[in-house]
């Protein structure tokens, strides 16, 4: 005989002489429980209040706890919250005591029959041990408690909740007062200033403004002056993105925004003398258009308006006249005045565009350390290699080695020279 079969039988009518019991009055058989299967039982027992009958059942049957325990619980907690003549903070305690940590009890589910019947201290006290944010913070929001609700939000972590409940905060208050609740939570105040950033710059500002942070206002008008399209209102956003830092003292920003207004002041000239388009375009790029369109002493006069340093206007000329082609002005230009960014750049630059002819012009003004390395750029190796040999660098011969690979006759005679040097 299987014994288990006999001990589980042994249970099972152990059960049925308990519910048979005159206080509890079910006098099933084995085979009306057999079809009505023990999760139905329990089921009846709880709706007897026999709470604890359930309980020893469930222990004695060894029945999931999910199925068992945590439901007889929750289904005694839902009642005791309609025990009106019991005090709020006694039932929360009671109920806390009783249930514990007891995994799958839905202390959310509790606290929403306690909204339910009116009990809405009761409904926030229970709330307090669920441990799931999720759970938590929608119901307090249905409670209109979105403070508490916007602080669990908080201390769970997730953005998501955070951002859920700023926005019910937003639909609920005012725009003045939401923004001065949301100061005394720096979280959420980061988080909804990222959102602004993203989504409502105008927003954004007068949060800065809010906090007196000028610094943050002028960030904010500099970001909008380049998402206007018409010059007035960028132009204005610019001014007051100065004063703000005026406001701030931060000396750079304030002159950094003073030259783009001058700037956007010249290109709406440009503008309307040319009919090109300048109002997007950096210094440098707007230097760099009008040397292209032959425009040079305009650029002259920017360049001496904004200080461009002259190694930089020198680059920028060169790449500019190089682009367009214009080859006559570059070699003009590289004569009218010593250079003081050196003669290589020309030469790099005419090799950029291809242009072997115009950068052999400029070899003959190339400083001496740096001419064996234009004459291997522009393709002349065994002129080179004659001027490595003659500065008796055995380092220039190696530069000059390393780009012959396909010329054995240049080759042997590197090698020679090579030779010689070390004698």
């Amino acid at each position: 005989m299987n014994s288990e079969k006999f001990v589980n039988m042994c249970k099972v009518l152990r059960v049925l002489n308990a519910v048979r019991e005159y206080h509890v009055g079910m006098p099933l058989t084995y085979e009306q429980l057999k079809h009505l299967r023990l999760q139905v039982l329990i089921d009846r027992l709880v709706v007897r209040r026999q709470w604890g009958l359930a309980m020893k059942v469930s222990r004695y049957l060894k029945l999931p706890e999910a199925e068992g325990e945590s439901r007889i619980l929750g289904h005694w907690a839902c009642y005791k919250v309609f025990q009106k003549h019991i005090p709020d903070e006694q039932i929360a305690v009671d109920i806390k005591r009783k249930l514990g940590d007891t995994p799958g009890i839905p202390y959310s589910e509790i606290a929403k029959k306690a909204l339910e019947c009116g009990r809405t201290q009761l409904a926030v006290s229970l709330l307090e041990y669920e441990p799931r944010a999720a759970e938590q913070v929608p119901l307090l929001m249905t409670m209109r408690d979105l403070r508490l609700a916007l602080t669990k939000a908080i201390e769970s972590g997730d953005t998501d909740l955070v951002h859920m409940v700023l926005q019910r905060m937003r639909e609920n208050q005012p725009s003045g007062e939401f923004l001065m609740t949301i100061r005394n939570y720096p979280q959420a105040q980061s988080l909804f200033m990222q959102f602004c950033r993203e989504n409502n710059p105008s927003l954004l500002a007068d949060i800065h403004y809010q906090n007196d942070d000028f610094l943050e206002m002028g960030h904010c008008r500099v970001r909008e002056s380049y998402l206007e399209i018409s010059h007035q209102k960028r132009l204005d956003a610019l001014l007051s993105a100065q004063e703000n830092y005026t406001k701030a003292r931060n000396d750079f920003a304030s002159k950094a925004t003073d030259e783009q207004v001058k700037l956007l002041g010249y290109q709406r000239r440009l503008e309307e003398q040319y009919q090109q388009h300048y109002s997007d375009l950096s210094l440098h790029d707007t230097m760099k258009r009008l040397i292209s369109k032959d425009l040079g002493k305009l650029a002259e006069q920017l360049k001496k308006e904004f200080k461009v340093p002259d190694k930089r206007f020198w680059w920028l000329k060169v790449e500019a006249l190089a682009e367009a082609g214009d080859w006559p002005e570059l070699e003009k230009f590289a004569k009218n005045k010593k250079s003081p960014i050196g003669y290589e750049p020309f030469v790099e630059t005419c090799m950029k565009h291809g242009n072997t002819f115009e950068a052999k012009k400029y070899i003959g003004r190339v400083s001496p350390e740096h001419k064996v390395k234009m004459l291997i750029r522009i393709g002349v190796l065994e002129e080179a290699a004659d001027l490595a040999m003659q500065n008796k660098n055995e380092d220039e011969l190696n530069l000059v080695l390393r780009h012959c690979s396909g010329n054995k006759m240049l080759h042997a005679k590197i090698l020679n020279m090579k030779g010689q040097l070390r004698k």
